[in-house]
C-alpha cells in the first residue's frame, strides 16, 4: 500500500499549493525570492509529499473566501469566447503573485492547466475537452498603467464559471 505522502500529485494539487503559497506571501511570511522558489518548486513536484514539505513551516488553510459580486451580468452557459478587462491598483508583480493564490486554484478546479507563465508579464492556460482533445486557449495578461498599478486582461474560451470569475475580479 501506498504511504500517503507517495501519492502522485495532480496539476489541482500543484495549482493548490501554489495558491496556498502566494496568500502567505501576501501575509508577508514569505518574501519574494522564497516564493519564487517555492512555487517552481511546486510545480516541479511530482508527489504529495513532496508539496506538503513546501507547506510545512507556515500556518494552517490559506483558501479565501470571496465576497458577493456588487454587480450583476448575464452570463449564458456553454463554453464561449470572451475578454475582461479590469484596473488594479497593485503593481504589476504584486497582482501576478495574487492570481497565483486566486486564479490558478480557480482555474484548476474548472479543468484548465497552467501551461505558460512569464512573470508578471503573463499566464496561459489551456484545457482539453471533447472526443478529438481540442485544446481551449485561455490567456491572462498583467499590463502596467501609467498612473502606478496594472490592468489585467483576460481572453479565451471558458464557460460561464470561469467567464463570470474573470468579470467580477477587483482589488
Amino acid at each position: 500500500m501506498t504511504e500517503p505522502g507517495e501519492v502522485r500529485a495532480s496539476d489541482a494539487d500543484r495549482d493548490e499549493t501554489a495558491a496556498a503559497l502566494g496568500a502567505h506571501w501576501t501575509d508577508g511570511r514569505l518574501d519574494e525570492a522564497e516564493l519564487d522558489r517555492r512555487v517552481s518548486a511546486a510545480y516541479a513536484a511530482t508527489t504529495r509529499g513532496e508539496l506538503a514539505q513546501l507547506l510545512r513551516d507556515l500556518p494552517g488553510d490559506r483558501r479565501q473566501a470571496h465576497p458577493e459580486p456588487t454587480r450583476r451580468r448575464l452570463f449564458l452557459p456553454g463554453v464561449v469566447y470572451f475578454q475582461e478587462q479590469v484596473e488594479l491598483s497593485a503593481s504589476r508583480g504584486r497582482a501576478f503573485e495574487q492570481a497565483l493564490s486566486t486564479i490558478v486554484p480557480a482555474l484548476g478546479a474548472a479543468g484548465y492547466h497552467l501551461v505558460e507563465s512569464q512573470r508578471p508579464e503573463r499566464m496561459r492556460f489551456a484545457m482539453r475537452k471533447g472526443v478529438f482533445r481540442t485544446e481551449l486557449p485561455l490567456t491572462v495578461l498583467f499590463l502596467p498603467v501609467d498612473a502606478g498599478g496594472c490592468q489585467i486582461v483576460a481572453f479565451g474560451e471558458g464557460s460561464r464559471g470561469v467567464r463570470k470569475a474573470f468579470a467580477e475580479l477587483r482589488d
